[in-house]
């Protein structure tokens, strides 16, 4: 189960990420885009509205105006989705990258999405087309499912992830495109990602625009 396992990983550096870099920034807001495609279905989606992250509660907070006015709270690797003050549904996220996204932009350091403070080693580099490319070998504890990591870093900005698992398959990767500084920060302005399900594939980009952060 592919997606499982990059969810399982994906949650534990959630809890272990490092927060003594979130006290100068915790809270990220922005109008975004969100455009979604499965492979296997010929459904795609689109969304648009404002999102909230704040990085002391670990809580992103969707305000959707298209296409439909609807709020989703993301708390605890739980979805609830409200329309009005009403819950329409509550679920257990299948992946927490936004979750990951959001914390690594407040908590920017050294451009390893939290490896190293995760118990990662570099165990290869290769430099091409002015990109460094590394492969970062995990702990113990999560050598049952992941075999390696792979990650792109360009002018010593994060360009790309690959999580590959013990079948040496990739199950999740992003790639994060159009950065600009915002308090001091060096922000992605676009952001797209893979993940390889049992069923199926899912796409999935997201654009930020009128960035803030605190």
């Amino acid at each position: 189960m592919y997606v499982l396992k990059s969810t399982i990983f994906l949650l534990i550096l959630l809890v272990f990420a490092p927060a003594s870099y979130s006290q100068k920034h915790h809270l990220f807001k922005a109008d975004f885009v969100i455009k979604e495609k499965r492979t296997g279905t010929e459904k795609s989606s689109l969304m648009m509205g404002k999102v909230s992250y704040d990085n002391l509660l670990s809580k992103s907070e969707y305000d959707l105006f298209f296409p439909k006015k609807e709020r989703w709270v993301i708390q605890d690797s739980f979805l609830t989705k409200y329309e009005g003050d009403s819950i329409v549904s509550k679920s257990k996220l299948q992946q927490v990258n936004d979750y990951i996204m959001f914390k690594n932009i407040l908590e920017y350091k050294d451009n390893d999405f939290g490896l190293t403070s995760a118990g990662f080693h570099i165990t290869a580099v290769e430099e091409t087309d002015e990109e460094l490319i590394m492969e970062w070998e995990p702990p113990a504890n999560f050598q049952t499912f992941l075999m390696k990591v792979v990650t792109h870093v360009r002018d010593n900005l994060l360009m790309g992830i690959i999580f590959i698992d013990t079948e040496d398959k990739e199950i999740s990767k992003a790639f994060y495109e159009n950065y600009e500084i915002v308090k001091d920060l060096p922000v992605p302005m676009k952001i797209t990602s893979h993940f390889t399900g049992l069923k199926e594939d899912l796409y999935k980009s997201i654009s930020f625009k009128n960035v803030h952060i605190e």
